[in-house]
Protein backbone atom coordinates (compact mmCIF):
# COMPACT_ATOMS: atom_id res chain seq x y z
CA UNK A 1 0.00 0.00 0.00
CA UNK A 2 1.56 3.28 -1.15
CA UNK A 3 0.53 6.83 -0.37
CA UNK A 4 -0.24 8.92 -3.43
CA UNK A 5 0.38 12.60 -4.15
CA UNK A 6 -1.01 15.06 -6.70
CA UNK A 7 -4.46 13.50 -6.85
CA UNK A 8 -6.74 14.71 -9.67
CA UNK A 9 -9.96 13.50 -11.25
CA UNK A 10 -9.70 10.98 -14.05
CA UNK A 11 -10.88 12.14 -17.45
CA UNK A 12 -11.63 9.79 -19.00
CA UNK A 13 -11.89 7.01 -16.41
CA UNK A 14 -10.89 3.35 -16.95
CA UNK A 15 -12.93 0.22 -16.24
CA UNK A 16 -11.49 -2.87 -14.59
CA UNK A 17 -13.14 -6.31 -14.80
CA UNK A 18 -13.23 -8.12 -11.45
CA UNK A 19 -13.06 -11.92 -10.94
CA UNK A 20 -16.81 -11.97 -10.09
CA UNK A 21 -17.59 -10.56 -13.57
CA UNK A 22 -18.36 -7.12 -12.10
CA UNK A 23 -16.57 -3.94 -13.13
CA UNK A 24 -15.17 -1.01 -11.14
CA UNK A 25 -14.40 2.45 -12.48
CA UNK A 26 -11.46 4.69 -11.63
CA UNK A 27 -12.27 8.06 -10.07
CA UNK A 28 -8.87 9.86 -9.86
CA UNK A 29 -5.29 9.71 -11.04
CA UNK A 30 -2.33 10.15 -8.75
CA UNK A 31 1.43 10.11 -8.68
CA UNK A 32 3.38 7.68 -6.51
CA UNK A 33 6.18 9.21 -4.38
CA UNK A 34 9.11 7.22 -5.88
CA UNK A 35 11.91 9.70 -6.57
CA UNK A 36 14.15 7.24 -8.43
CA UNK A 37 11.53 6.66 -11.15
CA UNK A 38 10.31 9.05 -13.82
CA UNK A 39 6.80 10.57 -13.66
CA UNK A 40 5.48 8.23 -16.38
CA UNK A 41 6.38 5.25 -14.22
CA UNK A 42 4.72 6.60 -11.04
CA UNK A 43 1.34 7.42 -12.58
CA UNK A 44 -1.49 5.52 -10.79
CA UNK A 45 -5.30 5.24 -10.96
CA UNK A 46 -7.44 5.52 -7.86
CA UNK A 47 -10.52 3.27 -7.41
CA UNK A 48 -12.85 4.27 -4.60
CA UNK A 49 -14.30 0.75 -4.35
CA UNK A 50 -10.85 -0.78 -3.79
CA UNK A 51 -10.64 -0.70 -0.01
CA UNK A 52 -7.62 -2.93 0.46
CA UNK A 53 -5.15 -0.41 -0.94
CA UNK A 54 -3.56 0.58 -4.23
CA UNK A 55 -2.29 -1.76 -6.94
CA UNK A 56 1.21 -1.30 -8.28
CA UNK A 57 2.01 -2.30 -11.87
CA UNK A 58 5.18 -4.37 -11.85
CA UNK A 59 5.18 -4.39 -15.63
CA UNK A 60 5.32 -0.61 -15.79
CA UNK A 61 8.28 -0.62 -13.42
CA UNK A 62 10.10 -3.15 -15.54
CA UNK A 63 9.42 -1.01 -18.61
CA UNK A 64 11.65 1.60 -17.00
CA UNK A 65 14.58 -0.78 -16.58
CA UNK A 66 13.71 -2.17 -13.18
CA UNK A 67 13.93 -5.74 -11.89
CA UNK A 68 11.47 -7.13 -9.35
CA UNK A 69 12.36 -10.00 -7.01
CA UNK A 70 9.51 -11.73 -5.17
CA UNK A 71 10.10 -14.06 -2.21
CA UNK A 72 7.83 -15.62 0.38
CA UNK A 73 7.85 -12.64 2.74
CA UNK A 74 8.93 -9.62 0.69
CA UNK A 75 9.44 -8.09 -2.71
CA UNK A 76 12.28 -5.80 -3.82
CA UNK A 77 12.55 -3.52 -6.83
CA UNK A 78 16.05 -2.79 -8.20
CA UNK A 79 17.50 -0.94 -11.10
CA UNK A 80 18.49 -3.51 -13.69
CA UNK A 81 22.01 -2.11 -13.98
CA UNK A 82 22.53 -2.41 -10.22
CA UNK A 83 21.75 -6.15 -9.86
CA UNK A 84 23.24 -9.39 -11.13
CA UNK A 85 21.18 -12.59 -10.74
CA UNK A 86 22.83 -16.00 -11.12
CA UNK A 87 20.73 -19.20 -11.26
CA UNK A 88 22.06 -22.66 -10.43
CA UNK A 89 19.29 -24.53 -12.30
CA UNK A 90 16.92 -23.86 -15.20
CA UNK A 91 13.80 -21.83 -14.35
CA UNK A 92 10.66 -23.65 -13.27
CA UNK A 93 8.37 -21.27 -15.19
CA UNK A 94 9.16 -18.75 -17.89
CA UNK A 95 6.89 -16.24 -19.58
CA UNK A 96 6.95 -13.41 -22.10
CA UNK A 97 5.49 -9.87 -22.29
CA UNK A 98 5.14 -7.56 -25.25
CA UNK A 99 4.46 -4.05 -23.91
CA UNK A 100 2.45 -2.00 -24.60
CA UNK A 101 0.46 -4.38 -26.82
CA UNK A 102 0.57 -7.11 -24.16
CA UNK A 103 0.89 -5.47 -20.75
CA UNK A 104 0.53 -8.72 -18.84
CA UNK A 105 3.08 -11.47 -18.58
CA UNK A 106 2.09 -14.67 -20.37
CA UNK A 107 3.43 -17.92 -18.95
CA UNK A 108 3.03 -21.16 -20.86
CA UNK A 109 2.42 -24.02 -18.46
CA UNK A 110 4.28 -27.28 -19.09
CA UNK A 111 2.23 -30.05 -20.72
CA UNK A 112 0.31 -32.19 -18.29
CA UNK A 113 1.47 -35.73 -17.83
CA UNK A 114 -1.18 -38.26 -18.83
CA UNK A 115 -2.79 -40.05 -15.96
CA UNK A 116 -1.40 -43.58 -15.80
CA UNK A 117 -3.96 -46.23 -16.63
CA UNK A 118 -3.90 -49.75 -15.37
CA UNK A 119 -3.57 -52.28 -18.20
CA UNK A 120 -3.74 -56.07 -18.10
CA UNK A 121 -1.45 -57.10 -20.95
CA UNK A 122 -1.34 -60.64 -22.24
CA UNK A 123 1.65 -62.45 -20.85
CA UNK A 124 3.43 -64.55 -23.49
CA UNK A 125 4.78 -67.57 -21.71
CA UNK A 126 8.12 -68.86 -22.89
CA UNK A 127 7.42 -72.55 -23.42
CA UNK A 128 9.84 -75.10 -22.10
CA UNK A 129 11.38 -77.90 -24.13
CA UNK A 130 8.90 -80.38 -22.68
CA UNK A 131 5.92 -78.23 -23.73
CA UNK A 132 7.33 -77.68 -27.21
CA UNK A 133 7.94 -81.40 -27.75
CA UNK A 134 4.42 -82.16 -26.51
CA UNK A 135 2.99 -79.61 -28.96
CA UNK A 136 4.95 -81.11 -31.87
CA UNK A 137 3.83 -84.58 -30.82
CA UNK A 138 0.15 -83.61 -30.86
CA UNK A 139 0.53 -81.70 -34.15
CA UNK A 140 1.90 -84.85 -35.85
CA UNK A 141 -1.05 -87.01 -34.73
CA UNK A 142 0.75 -88.50 -31.72
CA UNK A 143 3.23 -90.88 -33.41
CA UNK A 144 5.26 -93.47 -31.55
CA UNK A 145 8.71 -92.50 -30.33
CA UNK A 146 10.48 -94.96 -32.64
CA UNK A 147 8.66 -93.68 -35.73
CA UNK A 148 9.25 -90.07 -34.69
CA UNK A 149 12.97 -90.42 -34.05
CA UNK A 150 13.42 -92.38 -37.28
CA UNK A 151 11.80 -89.55 -39.25
CA UNK A 152 14.12 -87.00 -37.61
CA UNK A 153 17.22 -89.09 -38.36
CA UNK A 154 16.17 -89.38 -42.01
CA UNK A 155 15.88 -85.56 -42.15
CA UNK A 156 12.15 -85.68 -42.90
CA UNK A 157 11.41 -83.00 -40.27
CA UNK A 158 14.16 -80.48 -40.97
CA UNK A 159 11.55 -77.69 -41.14
CA UNK A 160 10.50 -78.19 -37.51
CA UNK A 161 12.63 -75.78 -35.43
CA UNK A 162 14.65 -77.05 -32.48
CA UNK A 163 13.59 -80.68 -32.75
CA UNK A 164 16.22 -83.35 -32.10
CA UNK A 165 16.14 -87.04 -31.29
CA UNK A 166 17.64 -86.31 -27.87
CA UNK A 167 14.72 -84.03 -26.99
CA UNK A 168 12.21 -86.58 -28.28
CA UNK A 169 13.59 -89.50 -26.29
CA UNK A 170 13.86 -87.38 -23.15
CA UNK A 171 10.67 -85.31 -23.23
CA UNK A 172 8.23 -87.30 -25.39
CA UNK A 173 4.85 -87.39 -23.58
CA UNK A 174 3.24 -90.65 -22.56
CA UNK A 175 0.18 -89.83 -24.64
CA UNK A 176 -3.04 -91.76 -24.26
CA UNK A 177 -3.87 -90.95 -27.90
CA UNK A 178 -0.75 -92.82 -29.05
CA UNK A 179 -1.81 -95.88 -27.08
CA UNK A 180 -5.36 -95.81 -28.46
CA UNK A 181 -4.18 -95.46 -32.04
CA UNK A 182 -1.53 -98.18 -31.97
CA UNK A 183 -3.28 -101.03 -30.21
CA UNK A 184 -2.78 -104.47 -31.81
CA UNK A 185 -3.83 -107.87 -30.64
CA UNK A 186 -1.00 -110.24 -29.80
CA UNK A 187 -0.72 -113.09 -32.27
CA UNK A 188 -1.68 -116.46 -30.94
CA UNK A 189 0.51 -119.59 -30.80
CA UNK A 190 3.81 -117.72 -30.61
CA UNK A 191 4.60 -118.48 -26.96
CA UNK A 192 3.84 -122.13 -26.55
CA UNK A 193 3.95 -123.62 -23.05
CA UNK A 194 4.39 -127.19 -24.29
CA UNK A 195 7.82 -128.69 -24.12
CA UNK A 196 9.02 -130.30 -27.32
CA UNK A 197 11.34 -133.29 -27.68
CA UNK A 198 14.93 -132.33 -28.52
CA UNK A 199 16.12 -133.56 -31.87
CA UNK A 200 19.62 -134.86 -32.41
CA UNK A 201 21.40 -134.97 -35.74
CA UNK A 202 23.86 -137.61 -36.82
CA UNK A 203 27.47 -136.73 -36.30
CA UNK A 204 28.12 -136.31 -39.98
CA UNK A 205 25.16 -133.93 -40.46
CA UNK A 206 25.99 -132.02 -37.28
CA UNK A 207 29.56 -131.48 -38.40
CA UNK A 208 28.39 -130.30 -41.79
CA UNK A 209 25.86 -127.93 -40.24
CA UNK A 210 28.43 -126.36 -37.90
CA UNK A 211 31.73 -126.12 -39.72
CA UNK A 212 34.63 -124.70 -37.77
CA UNK A 213 36.18 -121.84 -39.68
CA UNK A 214 39.27 -120.23 -38.31
CA UNK A 215 39.85 -116.66 -39.43
CA UNK A 216 43.04 -114.86 -38.60
CA UNK A 217 42.69 -111.44 -37.07
CA UNK A 218 45.08 -109.99 -39.62
CA UNK A 219 42.86 -111.09 -42.53
CA UNK A 220 39.63 -109.45 -41.26
CA UNK A 221 39.12 -105.91 -40.15
CA UNK A 222 35.95 -103.85 -40.00
CA UNK A 223 37.74 -100.63 -40.90
CA UNK A 224 40.79 -101.00 -43.15
CA UNK A 225 43.78 -99.00 -42.06
CA UNK A 226 44.79 -98.21 -45.64
CA UNK A 227 42.55 -95.74 -47.47
CA UNK A 228 41.38 -96.92 -50.89
CA UNK A 229 39.59 -95.35 -53.83
CA UNK A 230 36.90 -98.01 -54.05
CA UNK A 231 33.45 -96.53 -54.76
CA UNK A 232 30.26 -98.54 -54.57
CA UNK A 233 27.19 -97.38 -56.49
CA UNK A 234 23.74 -98.90 -56.34
CA UNK A 235 20.84 -98.02 -58.62
CA UNK A 236 17.19 -98.47 -57.76
CA UNK A 237 14.84 -99.26 -60.59
CA UNK A 238 11.55 -97.39 -60.75
CA UNK A 239 8.93 -100.11 -60.77
CA UNK A 240 5.83 -97.94 -60.84
CA UNK A 241 3.96 -100.31 -58.54
CA UNK A 242 0.92 -99.02 -56.69
CA UNK A 243 -1.54 -100.76 -54.37
CA UNK A 244 -4.98 -99.51 -53.41
CA UNK A 245 -7.93 -100.52 -51.24
CA UNK A 246 -10.69 -98.96 -49.11
CA UNK A 247 -11.18 -98.91 -45.37
CA UNK A 248 -14.29 -100.12 -43.63
CA UNK A 249 -17.21 -97.81 -42.93
CA UNK A 250 -16.85 -95.25 -40.18
CA UNK A 251 -18.93 -95.51 -37.06
CA UNK A 252 -20.61 -92.22 -37.98
CA UNK A 253 -20.34 -89.95 -41.04
CA UNK A 254 -17.95 -87.02 -40.93
CA UNK A 255 -19.07 -83.39 -41.04
CA UNK A 256 -18.52 -83.48 -44.82
CA UNK A 257 -20.62 -86.63 -45.22
CA UNK A 258 -17.71 -89.05 -45.80
CA UNK A 259 -17.92 -92.65 -44.63
CA UNK A 260 -14.84 -94.34 -46.12
CA UNK A 261 -11.19 -93.60 -46.90
CA UNK A 262 -9.56 -94.63 -50.17
CA UNK A 263 -5.94 -95.68 -49.54
CA UNK A 264 -3.23 -95.93 -52.20
CA UNK A 265 0.32 -97.05 -51.41
CA UNK A 266 3.07 -96.07 -53.87
CA UNK A 267 6.00 -98.48 -53.70
CA UNK A 268 8.71 -96.30 -55.27
CA UNK A 269 8.14 -93.20 -53.14
CA UNK A 270 7.10 -95.29 -50.09
CA UNK A 271 4.17 -92.97 -49.43
CA UNK A 272 0.59 -93.54 -48.34
CA UNK A 273 -2.10 -91.38 -49.94
CA UNK A 274 -5.61 -91.10 -48.49
CA UNK A 275 -8.81 -89.62 -49.87
CA UNK A 276 -12.09 -89.43 -47.95
CA UNK A 277 -15.11 -90.63 -49.93
CA UNK A 278 -18.83 -90.68 -49.02
CA UNK A 279 -19.50 -94.11 -50.54
CA UNK A 280 -17.80 -96.97 -52.37
CA UNK A 281 -19.56 -96.38 -55.66
CA UNK A 282 -17.57 -96.59 -58.87
CA UNK A 283 -17.77 -92.82 -59.41
CA UNK A 284 -16.39 -91.98 -55.95
CA UNK A 285 -13.59 -94.55 -56.25
CA UNK A 286 -12.62 -93.29 -59.70
CA UNK A 287 -12.59 -89.66 -58.52
CA UNK A 288 -10.32 -90.49 -55.57
CA UNK A 289 -7.99 -92.63 -57.69
CA UNK A 290 -7.72 -89.95 -60.40
CA UNK A 291 -6.80 -87.32 -57.79
CA UNK A 292 -3.94 -89.45 -56.42
CA UNK A 293 -2.65 -90.46 -59.87
CA UNK A 294 -2.42 -86.81 -60.93
CA UNK A 295 -0.56 -85.97 -57.73
CA UNK A 296 1.97 -88.78 -58.24
CA UNK A 297 2.40 -87.98 -61.94
CA UNK A 298 3.20 -84.35 -61.17
CA UNK A 299 6.02 -85.55 -58.91
CA UNK A 300 7.48 -88.09 -61.31
CA UNK A 301 5.94 -91.25 -59.81
CA UNK A 302 3.24 -92.16 -62.31
CA UNK A 303 1.91 -95.67 -61.58
CA UNK A 304 2.69 -98.35 -64.16
CA UNK A 305 1.26 -101.40 -62.42
CA UNK A 306 -1.80 -101.08 -60.21
CA UNK A 307 -2.81 -103.87 -57.85
CA UNK A 308 -6.36 -103.77 -56.54
CA UNK A 309 -8.71 -106.01 -54.64
CA UNK A 310 -10.68 -108.66 -56.50
CA UNK A 311 -13.34 -106.18 -57.69
CA UNK A 312 -13.02 -103.48 -60.35
CA UNK A 313 -15.56 -101.44 -62.29
CA UNK A 314 -15.59 -100.94 -66.02
CA UNK A 315 -15.06 -97.21 -65.57
CA UNK A 316 -11.91 -97.83 -63.52
CA UNK A 317 -10.63 -100.35 -66.06
CA UNK A 318 -11.27 -97.93 -68.93
CA UNK A 319 -9.48 -95.15 -67.05
CA UNK A 320 -6.36 -97.27 -66.50
CA UNK A 321 -6.24 -98.22 -70.16
CA UNK A 322 -6.37 -94.55 -71.11
CA UNK A 323 -3.58 -93.68 -68.65
CA UNK A 324 -1.46 -96.68 -69.82
CA UNK A 325 -1.55 -98.30 -66.37
CA UNK A 326 -1.50 -102.10 -66.17
CA UNK A 327 -3.50 -103.64 -63.33
CA UNK A 328 -3.76 -106.88 -61.42
CA UNK A 329 -6.53 -108.16 -59.18
CA UNK A 330 -5.80 -109.79 -55.86
CA UNK A 331 -7.07 -113.36 -55.66
CA UNK A 332 -10.03 -113.86 -53.38
CA UNK A 333 -8.98 -114.81 -49.87
CA UNK A 334 -5.35 -113.64 -50.35
CA UNK A 335 -5.58 -110.02 -49.32
CA UNK A 336 -2.08 -110.10 -47.83
CA UNK A 337 -0.68 -109.98 -51.35
CA UNK A 338 -2.06 -106.45 -51.63
CA UNK A 339 0.35 -104.15 -49.77
CA UNK A 340 -2.46 -101.64 -49.36
CA UNK A 341 -3.74 -103.80 -46.49
CA UNK A 342 -0.64 -102.97 -44.47
CA UNK A 343 -0.83 -99.34 -45.60
CA UNK A 344 -4.39 -99.16 -44.28
CA UNK A 345 -3.23 -100.44 -40.90
CA UNK A 346 -0.44 -97.84 -40.75
CA UNK A 347 -2.83 -95.08 -41.81
CA UNK A 348 -5.37 -96.11 -39.16
CA UNK A 349 -2.71 -96.04 -36.46
CA UNK A 350 -1.90 -92.39 -37.13
CA UNK A 351 -5.46 -91.36 -37.99
CA UNK A 352 -7.05 -92.78 -34.84
CA UNK A 353 -4.26 -91.34 -32.70
CA UNK A 354 -4.90 -87.94 -34.26
CA UNK A 355 -8.63 -88.15 -33.63
CA UNK A 356 -8.05 -88.98 -29.97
Amino acid sequence: ILKTTAVSQTNPSIDVLLPNNQTMQSSHTASLPIPSLPASATKAHVFSSLASGSLLSVGKLCDHRCTAIFTKNKVTIHKSNNIDITATAPPILQGTRDAPLQPLYKINLPPLRPTPRAAANAIIHNPSIRNRVAFYHAAMFSPTVTTWTKAVRNNFLHGWPELTTTQITKYAPNSLATIKGHQHAIRSNIQSTKSGKPRTLPLSYAAAANPVIQVKKEEYSESPSVRTNNVFVCTQEITGKAFSDQTGKFVCPSSSGNNYVFILYDYDSNTIHARAIPSRTKLQLLTAYDSIVKELTARGFKPRLQRLDNEISEDMEHYMLQEDIAFQLTPAGLHRRNLAERAIQTFKNHFIAGLC
